[in-house]
């Protein structure tokens, strides 16, 4: 850093480049600092206004990809009881896989959901992968589960 009167806090190569210019081109050093500090400001909020909108962007995509991260299961409820700490834990089965969600007490409206659930019943829930649990994001009693797969009809 040159701390030397019109030059205050800049690097060493921009008072380099001053230096050069007012020996090549003889413009006043006061006007060239002036000159100087108008663009480190206009390209200080360049900068800012372009970090910004970077930012936005990648909070975007990051919503997105929480979304996607998120585990959907249509299945057939296996299992209901209370964890240690008071919350709920369903088991809900799909095909041949089983999976524990956990549904946390202050989710009142999920927990009054649960309570109403016979065992057999079919669920829609979705849920969040945390260590070792599923926590459960959306609970949803639905009539019947749709087991049908699609399959490539060879002979055409």
């Amino acid at each position: 850093m040159v701390n030397k009167g019109l030059f205050k806090n800049i690097s060493f190569f921009n008072y380099l480049s001053v230096i050069i210019i007012i020996a090549v081109f003889g413009i006043q050093a006061s006007f060239y600092h002036k000159l100087f500090i108008f663009q480190k400001q206009l390209t200080r909020s360049m900068k800012n206004k372009l970090i910004e909108t970077l930012k936005q962007i990648s909070r975007k995509e990051n919503k997105i990809k929480e979304f996607k991260r998120r585990l959907r299961i249509k299945g057939r409820v296996i299992k209901k009881s209370l964890t240690k700490k008071g919350n709920f834990k369903l088991t809900v089965q799909k095909g041949d896989d089983k999976y524990n969600f956990v549904i946390m007490k202050s989710h009142k409206d999920k927990c009054a959901l649960l309570e109403k659930l016979e065992i057999g019943a079919f669920v829609s829930a979705v849920g969040i992968r945390k260590f070792r649990a599923i926590i459960c994001t959306q609970l949803k009693r639905i009539e019947k589960v749709d087991e049908s797969q699609q399959r490539t009809l060879e002979g055409f």
